[in-house]
């Protein structure tokens, strides 16, 4: 991608804006409906790299987004995650729903796995289930 063709969106929101991490393929529809409901009331960062340096204890996200249809291991996203930012809100969101992949994300510290959602406003309610999830001071991903 040419530096050009970047465009900073947060520039143009609120601060107070929702901020999410998009880790998968960027032509999914779910990477589509989370930029059409972030558009210009939120920030959107996407990456196809597991092991991204989006991904910093010095840059919290308020919701981390994984494409489990384009990740190949999951968990190890998850642990690599909770890594950098212990308060982690990881969604995962993927169209096979084999219980074991489910539990796996389950055990490494995802807060939900969704099938991938049909419209924004699914994706809208999916992320406000997500948000209202409180983390204890203290969680540790896989505890």
């Amino acid at each position: 991608m040419k530096a050009s063709a970047i465009h900073w969106i947060h520039a143009r929101t609120q601060r107070n804006a929702l901020t999410v991490l998009y880790i998968g393929n960027p032509a999914s529809r779910a990477a589509s409906q989370l930029a059409d409901l972030l558009g210009s009331c939120g920030q959107l960062s996407l990456t196809i790299h597991a092991r991204s340096k989006l991904i910093s204890a010095q840059t919290p996200y308020d919701i981390y987004v994984l494409d489990g249809n384009a990740l190949r291991d999951v968990p190890a996203t998850i642990d690599y995650i909770y890594r950098k930012q212990a308060q982690a809100r990881v969604l995962v969101i993927q169209d096979n729903h084999q219980w074991q992949i489910t539990r796996e994300a389950f055990r490494a510290g995802a807060i939900d796995v969704i099938r991938t959602p049909k419209s924004i406003y699914a994706m809208s309610v999916a992320l406000k289930q997500v948000l209202l999830q409180r983390l204890p001071a203290g969680q540790v991903a896989g505890v």
